[in-house]
């Protein structure tokens, strides 16, 4: 018989080494999805860098509320044409608000320097965040209820189960603070 057999493989030929795995699907959209990550993030950290601080640039709109104007007062200093200028007195008409005493005067100013907190319990973080600060107040801030501190990353995810101070005239600087829980969670 006729045994045809190839000869053995030469020891100075090296086999070619197998071609590398291609890539899944999931695998491809990983990459891809990282790739985008990083992409994104140095567009952010170069935009914060870029950013010079300057806070007066014009394009930013301050939400704050314009503060009430007073009416100047009248010189209270005589002058030699002029006759000196005398409160009215008050009469028995008239309504204490239109008396100038000065605890109206005092309750004016104090009136100036106060705005009106509504009740946001109930409310998604991000209208509550936004109606406060129509109204006046821009020292905001909220924490996590459940105790987990969780970060309010997506404040539309979010709806307040409290707030400190309550509801009522305050101090468009004093800080407000929101007491939530995720949209799908009940307040504890």
């Amino acid at each position: 018989m006729n045994d045809i057999s190839q000869p053995p493989p030469s020891p100075n030929r090296a086999t070619p080494p197998p071609p590398p795995p291609r890539k899944t699907r999931k695998q491809k959209a990983l990459i891809a999805a990282g790739i985008t990550f990083v992409a994104l993030l140095a567009i952010g950290v170069f935009g914060a860098i870029a950013d010079d601080g300057d806070e007066d640039d014009g394009k930013t709109v301050d939400r704050v509320a314009a503060p009430k104007t007073r009416t100047p007062e009248p010189s209270r200093t005589p002058t030699p044409d002029a006759t000196p200028a005398t409160p009215e007195p008050a009469t028995e008409d008239s309504t204490p608000s239109e008396r100038a005493t000065p605890e109206a005067t005092r309750e004016n100013t104090e009136e100036a320097k106060t705005a009106l907190l509504p009740d946001f319990v109930g409310k998604q973080l991000q209208a509550a965040q936004d109606a406060a600060q129509e109204a006046g107040f821009s020292n905001l801030t909220s924490h996590d209820v459940t105790g987990e501190n969780r970060f309010q990353v997506y404040d539309r995810n979010w709806h307040i189960c409290s707030q400190t101070p309550d509801p009522g005239a305050h101090a468009p600087d004093i800080q407000v603070d929101f007491g939530v829980v995720k949209n799908n969670e009940t307040c504890p």
